[in-house]
């Protein structure tokens, strides 16, 4: 009985397949932080054995087929070598002319690219392939990400006008500013720093003009950018390159330079109105005014109409009211000018050196300062907010679409 049950045991071992072997260092993915790819965006992949260092390191050859919105689908075979964060997080970013880039036209195509990822990883020269991951991905069109920096200077500047206690109603003010001057582009505004995007711009809203100027804002950045073919322009800082071609070097919005349009400031700016007093004075300290408080903070924020029709006010929540609509708007409107500077406005096909409309029209924004005056750029008086003419915004539109995500 013993031999014949040790016999029948035997034969059912090598009868069975062999127990299932897994090389530790095969990596694999598991998803994906976005189904949208565009220029500039990190595609973070999540998953486990990835590797890099000196003698190890892992490769993604995807390949798959490319529908596009407006042509025929074909095939895309490459391969990316993605920044490996852990042995469970990696991460690419869409370059122009590198890995995908140089079969899809990321500025110019969108549609679908259907993809199988497979990890191989490189341990010691031996090849490594990990199991095969499938995605169906969307082209985006390109964006423009612009992070709003405000700098150390910016507290104290508020202080100024007696708007500290009102830092975030004066920020959303901006936002809601720089949001409408660029409804219908592929333009987006964030006060964090971005962690999807690799390629984004960034405005440092300051407080005064290092170049002694009186600028309320400069765009430093060098050339005349047509098409937005950075992707990562600073206003703000200093450029040498900028220097270097005898222009102001320090870039930015300089909130500071907004109180010359007193007409009592120390240097009055040839926009000054007596309408600047008359709403900012009951609140400046160096006035005499009692500047905003948590009081004010708290309470729900008195309605301004369009144009700022009631501004200047008489009460307390109105007067307040007025000053952060009447702030966040003068910075608001010079945050977006700046930035269209970055982009390659205005008359982006005129010649190099032509970066402001011509002409003193109604409410342009990309007309040059001296014809903007206070009353039009802090949509005061019954005026109409600054706004980019026609064929400025159908530039905009061109270069930076919007897309689903700007609906």
């Amino acid at each position: 009985m013993v031999k014949t049950s040790l016999a029948f045991a035997v034969a059912v071992v090598l009868a069975a397949p062999p127990p299932a072997r897994s090389d530790p260092a095969a990596a694999a993915v598991t998803g994906l932080s976005t189904d949208t790819l565009r220029l500039g965006r990190y595609l973070e992949l999540t998953g486990h054995g990835f590797l890099a260092g000196a003698d190890a390191m892992t490769l993604l050859h995807v390949d798959g087929s490319f529908e596009p919105d407006d042509g025929r689908p074909r095939p895309v075979d490459v391969e990316i070598v993605p920044e490996v964060l852990s042995g469970t997080r990696a991460r690419y970013v869409v370059e122009e002319f590198d890995g995908p880039a140089r079969i899809i036209d990321f500025r110019g195509e969108t549609g679908w690219w259907s993809v199988i990822i497979r990890p191989v990883s490189w341990v010691a020269g031996n090849r490594v392939a990990g199991e095969p991951f499938s995605a169906r991905l969307r082209i985006g069109a390109p964006r423009q990400v612009v992070h709003l920096r405000y700098l150390p200077a910016w507290r104290p500047a508020l202080t100024r006008f007696g708007l500290a206690a009102m830092d975030r109603a004066v920020r959303d003010r901006i936002l809601s500013v720089v949001r409408r001057d660029f409804a219908g582009t592929g333009v987006e505004f964030r006060e964090t720093v971005p962690e999807d995007y690799a390629l984004y711009s960034a405005v440092d809203i300051d407080g005064r003009d290092p170049n002694g100027l009186g600028a309320f804002g400069n765009d430093a950045t060098p050339g005349k950018d047509v098409g937005n073919a950075r992707l990562h322009d600073r206003v703000g800082g200093w450029d040498a390159r900028t220097d270097a071609d005898g222009n102001p070097a320090w870039g930015g919005i300089f909130v500071e330079s907004f109180l010359d349009l007193s007409p009592r400031a120390a240097a009055p700016s040839p926009l000054a109105s007596p309408i600047f007093d008359a709403i900012f004075d009951r609140l400046r300290p160096d006035r005499g005014g009692r500047p905003a408080d948590e009081t004010d903070a708290a309470r729900p924020p008195a309605p301004v109409l369009p144009g700022g029709i009631g501004c200047p006010a008489a009460g307390r929540d109105r007067l307040v009211a007025c000053a952060v609509w009447t702030l966040g708007g003068l910075i608001g409107s010079t945050v977006s000018h700046e930035v269209a500077h970055t982009l390659g406005l205005a008359e982006p096909f005129g010649p190099a050196d032509a970066v402001h409309r011509p002409g003193d029209e109604p409410a342009m924004l990309m007309e040059a300062g001296s014809a903007r005056p206070f009353e039009e750029r802090a949509e005061l008086a019954g005026r109409a907010p600054g706004r980019f003419a026609a064929d400025e915004l159908a530039y905009l539109a061109a270069i930076l679409p919007p897309d689903e995500e700007d609906r």
